[in-house]
């Protein structure tokens, strides 16, 4: 049952629409500089579905755009245009606070310790989900459902959605695969006692270059306390 509820979230974020049309929904994060934001998008790039979906109905009356008469390609031009969209971590913590409160009754936004020691999904990224305040370091044969993928130097964060064999199926929002934004990718084990960079992925780089080009040996495997 967990199992399929998570998927089910999955799902809800991957079939994502606007007047009847499937949108990928883009990636977006806020421009910092020096530990502070000098660009921001809409919720910080941490939004829920509703706030995104609002969030585009309110750019496209600002800009006099009829969504209706758009393409899923336009809509999602006028979500980047306004700076819409969800980012690595906000996805991944929209999608287990769905699931936690589904299945355990448990709510993340008093659980998970974000920066400075405060709470909420606009304080949690990469560093805080795996901040050993929150997880636990897990090894790549105990992966299962909800288990966390930290890749580019820890600077990038997947979630685990299944898991068949040796092949492991992951959701993420990324700004430098070739399929953009909100997407599934698999993760073959084809190493077992190898690090992820050993691996075989799905995603390739915008470029085309293979994704293992920005997995590195510090990157690692994730499970929330929670």
């Amino acid at each position: 049952m967990a199992r399929s509820s998570l998927k089910k979230h999955c799902q809800d974020f991957l079939d994502f629409s606007l007047e009847g049309k499937k949108v990928s929904i883009p990636y977006w994060s806020n421009k910092l500089k020096d530990g502070k934001i000098i660009v921001e998008g809409r919720f910080g790039g941490k939004g829920t579905l509703a706030q995104i979906k609002k969030a585009t109905k309110e750019a496209a009356k600002k800009e006099k755009l009829d969504l209706k008469k758009l393409t899923s390609q336009e809509i999602f031009y006028l979500m980047k245009r306004n700076k819409i969209g969800i980012d690595c971590s906000g996805l991944v913590y929209q999608l287990l606070s769905l699931w936690s409160k589904e299945e355990k009754g448990l709510n993340l936004d008093k659980i998970l310790i974000g920066s400075q020691g405060k709470k909420g999904v606009r304080r949690i990224g990469v560093k805080q989900l795996t901040d050993p305040q929150n997880s636990i370091s897990i090894q790549l044969k105990d992966l299962k459902p909800g288990d966390l993928i930290v890749v580019d130097q820890e600077k990038h964060v997947l979630l685990v959605l299944d898991v068949k064999g040796k092949e492991i199926t992951y959701i993420h929002s990324s700004q430098k695969t070739k399929e953009r934004g909100v997407h599934l990718g698999t993760l073959k084990i084809i190493s077992p006692n190898k690090d992820l960079s050993q691996q075989e992925w799905s995603d390739k780089l915008k470029d085309n270059r293979p994704y293992n080009e920005i997995i590195h040996k510090n990157d690692g495997l994730y499970r929330l306390k929670a």
